[in-house]
């Protein structure tokens, strides 16, 4: 009986370990924590860019960019450097071209959206730039028959000029990080370059279009590894917003602002129009938001929303403020449906000349909102 007992109680024993042996191995076996994205890395930045400006007589542009990286933000300086002598040949016509220009400037580039995998995205870019240019040129044209023929007679003109050159661009861009610290990146956009005269006059054209590409390196640490991403708009970044709202006063007003959200709290800077009603203007303001409550998974958000607005003083008179509670619905990470319904008020007096100041409105209803809600992380 003893040898029985014995072997009876050594049988749930074993059974006992191994369900051990197992549960402790499965819960002490952590998932693994997913690597940061490849252009995720934070550090010092140098680029070159290679630009085609179109309508320009200096087509092919090089440039050097140093900065830093904070993420998906990019922010740094570039310059440009210019020191050329075009020679044509004589024979249908002769031009000769020297010149010497120098432009430097901010330039600022951010990745809007990211593949899954981190290696590809979409990225903008906004910069400016200020500097000087000294040109001289000749162009000789054969007028009255072929310079071949020795019939022709050339005329020559000679132009020179020298002073201040300024620059801006902006686009939007591919970047194929090949590894996790070197991107290469195509891109265009429009772009506008004016040399400025001693009078503050120009020749060139407001804009025209460039394509670019170029390579960015990273001097830094790789990025940490990050947790897998949460749903819900990121603590910090820039957003951007747009609406359609509605009231028993006015058929439709259109909205769109740019801001920034920090943690719970988005600030905007905003414009509306109005679309059928003739205020003759557009109302620019500032909306304040603050999130009041969030699900666990960041997925639905209740806010409240003030705005205050005027029109600009050489225009028809509007003054508007705005106060309504509303939802969010976090689809994606970044990207978030709006609704809003609430109180507004607008004064406005629509003019009719300058010896007649029209009539006085001031309104006060209700309203409803729907919108787009955009955030981009840093």
């Amino acid at each position: 009986m003893l040898i029985q007992f014995v072997h009876r109680a050594k049988l749930p024993s074993v059974g006992a370990a191994l369900a051990a042996f197992f549960v402790t191995t499965s819960l002490c076996a952590a998932e693994p924590t997913p690597p940061a994205p490849p252009g995720d890395a934070w550090g010092f930045v140098l680029g070159t860019n290679l630009s085609a400006v179109l309508l320009d007589d200096d087509v092919l542009r090089e440039e050097v960019m140093v900065g830093f990286k904070f993420g998906r933000l990019v922010l740094g300086v570039s310059g440009y450097y210019l020191d050329q002598d075009l020679e044509m040949p004589r024979e249908f016509g002769h031009a000769h071209t020297k010149e010497k220009t120098f432009l430097v400037g901010p330039e600022a580039q951010v990745a809007l959206v990211r593949s899954a995998n981190g290696r590809t995205e979409l990225i903008g870019m906004l910069g400016g730039a200020a500097g000087t240019w000294d040109r001289w040129s000749t162009k000789t044209d054969w007028v009255g028959g072929s310079p071949l023929g020795g019939t022709a007679t050339p005329v020559t003109t000679e132009e020179s000029g020298q002073g201040v050159r300024v620059r801006w661009h902006a686009g939007l861009g591919v970047r194929f990080w090949l590894l996790p610290r070197f991107g290469f990146h195509v891109a265009a956009g429009a772009l506008g370059d004016y040399r400025l005269k001693g009078s503050g006059t120009f020749d060139e054209l407001p804009a025209t279009g460039f394509f670019q590409a170029g390579f960015l390196g990273v001097a830094g640490a790789d990025a940490a590894p990050k947790e897998p991403r949460r749903q819900g708009s990121p603590d910090i970044g820039f957003a951007i917003q747009s609406g359609i709202s509605t009231s028993p006063r006015a058929p439709f007003d259109a909205s769109l602002g740019l801001g920034v959200n920090l943690y719970r709290f988005l600030l905007v800077i905003a414009a509306e129009v109005p679309l059928l009603v003739n205020f003759g203007t557009v109302v620019p303001g500032i909306e304040l938001q603050g999130t009041a409550f969030r699900s666990a998974d960041r997925r639905v958000e209740f806010f409240g929303s003030g705005f205050i607005g005027s029109s600009l003083p050489s225009v028809n008179s509007a003054f508007r403020w705005k106060f309504a509670p509303g939802v969010r619905l976090w689809p994606r990470p970044d990207l978030a449906l709006t609704a809003t319904v609430g109180v507004m008020r607008d004064e406005y007096r629509l003019l009719v000349d300058a010896s007649n100041p029209g009539e006085f409105h001031d309104h006060f209803t209700m309203f409803g909102r729907i919108g787009i809600l955009s955030v981009v992380g840093l």
